[in-house]
């Protein structure tokens, strides 16, 4: 079983995918989605959003060479019939490869799988010096109805 990067034909497919794995994944934008798929069902899917910060002045978004795009990882999710099969790490490792700086955020239980793969948890004091603005609206949004929510970044 490989990573393939999702076609725009199977969008309706991932988010019935996610939406049988009770997860609400949505697309933000600057997206691409990988998948693992068997006898061409999905069973592994991730969301690789690109997020930039705007330039104040401008309100036009800040080139690359300023350091402050991020990739934001979510929508990492197994079906449940093939979890421990080592899925989500193939598909952590395929975002590392081709992403940097990669942000996720995972409810605490996660922390050792993200550590693991060279994420590094960002202390809550520091959000706001760690993400670009889009990033940190959405983890306090988030965070607000999740406690155990925690913030990850991986800068290889």
């Amino acid at each position: 079983m490989s990573v393939e990067l999702a076609k725009k034909s199977e969008k309706k497919s991932i988010q019935r995918f996610y939406k049988a794995n009770r997860y609400s994944a949505s697309f933000i934008g600057f997206d691409s989605c990988y998948l693992i798929k068997q006898d061409e069902v999905i069973i592994a899917c991730v969301i690789i959003s690109r997020c930039e910060q705007p330039d104040k002045t401008t309100d036009k978004l800040l080139a690359c060479s300023a350091g402050k795009q991020q990739y934001f990882l979510h929508g990492l999710v197994v079906a449940p019939t093939f979890r421990g099969q080592g899925l989500a790490t193939k598909l952590l490792k395929y975002a590392l490869e081709h992403y940097q700086p990669i942000i996720c955020f995972a409810k605490e239980n996660l922390t050792h799988l993200y550590l693991s793969h060279g994420f590094t948890l960002v202390d809550s004091s520091a959000i706001e010096q760690v993400l670009v603005p889009t990033l940190t609206r959405r983890f306090i949004g988030y965070s607000a109805k999740e406690n155990s929510l925690r913030a990850f970044i991986n800068h290889q």
